[in-house]
């Protein structure tokens, strides 16, 4: 079996000049067993609907086209492009505008 690291140099921005030099890998020699964690995401592609919603599980949501509106607690935030929100688990809130919009959630069951 190989062992290999990331590159501490990826010579596409400059955080890695504030990093120490990487641990060395850590070989695996007994039976390891871990809890699951269930994330839920996707896409979808939003019309100029609106729909209220009490959010079940913390959300990050984010624009690729279009301009999202999301509205809580009487203030509207308009999500576009390159941007991102996060919503807390428990938020009463309402979806519109138009976009194609990412998200993901947690936990996603």
């Amino acid at each position: 079996m190989s062992q290999a690291t990331i590159p501490r140099d990826d010579k596409c921005n400059g955080w890695y000049q504030l990093l120490d030099a990487p641990a060395p890998a850590r070989r695996l020699n007994s039976r390891e067993t871990a809890g699951w964690l269930v994330i839920g995401a996707g896409f979808a592609h939003w019309e100029g609907a609106e729909v209220a919603w009490r959010v079940l599980y913390d959300e990050v949501i984010f624009v690729i086209e279009g301009e999202l509106e999301v509205t809580a607690a009487g203030e509207t935030h308009r999500v576009t492009p390159g941007q991102m929100l996060w919503i807390p688990e428990g938020t009463e809130l309402v979806y519109g505008g138009r976009a194609l919009f990412g998200y993901a959630l947690y936990p996603g069951n």
